[in-house]
């Protein structure tokens, strides 16, 4: 085991892992082992691939949530010149493991999505998956899709998670997840986003991952 990975393991065997340490720790280290084996992981990759082919080469990309860097060998392939950001500085260390910097050309940048310290419009595309509808709140996604809209000069691809239309929303749900397809895209062209394409990754019987290819109104 990579010695940071040894590190983040000793330290989780230490501290409980709580809201504000979700993605730290035995989190992080695990973080990819738990999901690269299931469907949507895979078909999430599939349908970013596809949205991919429809994008030059060459672009200056943000990705955010970064994470573990899963994206990086389809970037690659694209000769992207690519920043990940992560507010988990586990997260990005443990990228930094299965992506050597010296190896695989990329930037990190340890940021909330609010706080990112970038100029506007200072990349070509924005992505952003399993954040959009998995952990934000309503209020916060919504000032979330406004930052990323500042930052991006012309594409943004998120994967976001929403309600299936006739699902009943309770009055003690949680609204990070809840919003219809129908609220999705009203936000979206809000904040100044025209859909070129989406793609339903997967679903379940109240909830779809509908990934969406965006293009900034001019």
């Amino acid at each position: 085991m990579p010695s940071i990975l040894r590190k983040l393991f000793r330290q989780s065997k230490k501290n409980k892992v709580g809201k504000e340490q979700k993605y730290k720790g035995s989190v992080a280290l695990t973080y990819l082992e738990k999901r690269a084996h299931k469907p949507d992981w895979h078909q999430e990759c599939l349908y970013l691939a596809s949205l991919m082919k429809l994008l030059p080469d060459g672009l200056r990309v943000l990705d955010v949530p970064f994470g573990t860097g899963r994206f990086l060998p389809f970037y690659l392939l694209k000769s992207w010149d690519v920043t990940g950001a992560d507010i988990s500085e586990d997260m990005l260390s443990v990228a930094r493991e299965y992506n050597p910097p010296n190896l695989v050309s990329y930037k990190d940048c340890l940021s909330d999505v609010v706080s990112l310290p970038f100029a506007k419009a200072e990349f070509d595309l924005v992505i952003s998956f399993r954040f959009l509808g998995y952990i934000l709140t309503t209020e916060k996604a919504v000032e979330a899709v406004r930052k990323l809209s500042s930052l991006t000069r012309k594409h943004a691809i998120f994967g976001v998670q929403h309600l299936r239309e006739g699902v009943p929303m309770g009055p003690k749900d949680k609204m990070g997840h809840r919003m219809y397809w129908k609220d999705v895209e009203a936000l979206l062209l809000e904040c100044g986003f025209s859909i070129v394409k989406k793609e339903e990754a997967s679903s379940s019987e109240e909830t779809c991952n509908t990934l969406v290819l965006l293009e900034k109104r001019s």
